[in-house]
């Protein structure tokens, strides 16, 4: 734990260090010791609530018990650190111990109860999601598998509302709980749950031909959902792209259908950790890592680099009436401090006039996007014009 300043204030490691199955033999196969947390939340009770996996049996674990190998852990610990309880919990399954449980997302609902989303392997791969009484943690209301029968990873889950669950993961087939036509490679498969019974409801599937997979979801103060992943896709839902994948963010409302959507990258590789929303809803932060430095990144400092960045959001970004890829040309950040980029122009000749119909730049455009520069020019309205085509974009530079 740390104080405000980021200085360690209390330090602590929980977990087992596996002992040998037979004893005595030194060179004995050792069991249990394989420890993680993935998420931690504060409960309202003011302690806290850690969740991941576990395969110990005795320490923080204890005791052993054979049914459950591979499960998931709850691991409840005081504002100091110090653990409070320490139990596992598996899918009610015959078998237990040909099956690997992790747990990697925890939520506490309306009445104190917990709902954990993770994912369940033993020879094909379930999402795994289920709902525990408040005061027992491994006394469940309800668990659930939801699978495509193929290659699938858990990504995330959010609260929409009381009632009203969200859960995203990557994909690969339409088989199983998928009632979506797939796109094609891996995709991204979102679908909501009922939080009283765990029940499947709306679902869609988002992605184009190459690979797109999510890695956080979070319901927005407007009644949204923010979607937010990677792609190197360049058709379908995932129009457009710079490099060999791009950080994607997608909007979705109530009906879990796309509202805005958005990519951000250079020409090299993207990968995103996380997305959280501004105080007054009216931006976006996502975190991340990327190799790149041209087109939205700048000044990597070497190979792989930390990246952050803030979106605004508003209307720009929209992807309403879109019906064919000229019609997806578009400029981006707009308005912008004069350094933009031109977005699925490729092989089109384009210019840029001032408000007064002054051709100030143009340039044929040889790839997916385009670098403009018009920090030169004074601050104010231009319009990108495309030419033999009927299709102009206002531009701000301010």
């Amino acid at each position: 734990m740390f104080d405000t300043d980021g200085n360690i204030t209390t330090l602590r490691q929980y977990g087992s260090k596996g002992f040998p199955l037979y004893p005595e033999d030194e060179n004995s196969i050792k069991i249990g010791g394989l420890d993680a947390l993935y998420d931690v939340i504060q409960t309202s009770d003011g302690n806290y609530m850690c969740v991941g996996h576990s395969n110990s049996y005795d320490n923080d674990l204890g005791p052993m018990d054979e049914t459950q190998y591979w499960a998931a852990w709850f691991l409840k610990i005081d504002t100091e650190g110090k653990k409070i309880s320490s139990k596992k919990i598996s899918h009610d399954i015959d078998g237990l111990s040909d099956y690997i449980h992790h747990m990697y997302k925890i939520i506490e609902t309306e009445d104190g109860d917990f709902i954990g989303l993770g994912d369940i392997y033993g020879e094909t791969g379930s999402f795994w999601i289920f709902r525990t009484d408040g005061v027992d943690n491994t006394k469940k209301m309800w668990s659930k598998t939801y699978s495509t029968n193929e290659f699938l990873i858990v990504s995330s889950m959010a609260k929409k509302d009381e009632n009203t669950y969200v859960v995203c993961g990557w994909i690969e087939g339409g088989t199983g709980d998928v009632s979506e036509s797939v796109k094609g490679g891996v995709d991204i498969w979102v679908f909501e749950i009922d939080a009283k019974t765990g029940k499947m409801g709306r679902q869609k599937v988002f992605g184009g031909a190459g690979s797109d997979a999510p890695k956080d979801i979070i319901a927005l103060k407007n009644g949204n959902v923010l979607l937010a992943g990677i792609s190197n896709s360049k058709d379908g839902d995932s129009f457009g792209g710079f490099g060999s994948q791009d950080f994607w963010l997608l909007e979705l409302d109530n009906n879990l259908d796309t509202l805005l959507t958005h990519k951000i990258g250079g020409s090299a590789y993207e990968d995103l950790t996380g997305v959280a929303e501004s105080q007054d809803g009216t931006a976006f932060f996502i975190v991340g890592s990327s190799e790149s430095n041209d087109v939205f990144v700048n000044k990597n400092q070497g190979y792989l680099d930390i990246f952050v960045t803030k979106i605004i959001a508003n209307s720009t970004l929209s992807v309403k009436n879109i019906n064919s890829k000229e019609n997806n040309i578009f400029c981006t950040p707009n308005p912008s401090n004069g350094k933009f980029n031109i977005i699925n122009a490729e092989n089109k000749t384009v210019y840029i006039t001032d408000v007064t119909g002054r051709k100030i730049y143009k340039s044929f455009v040889k790839e997916d996007y385009k670098n403009i520069n018009l920090q030169n020019f004074p601050k104010g309205i231009y319009f990108l014009n495309i030419k033999n085509e009927n299709k102009t974009i206002k531009i701000i530079v301010n």
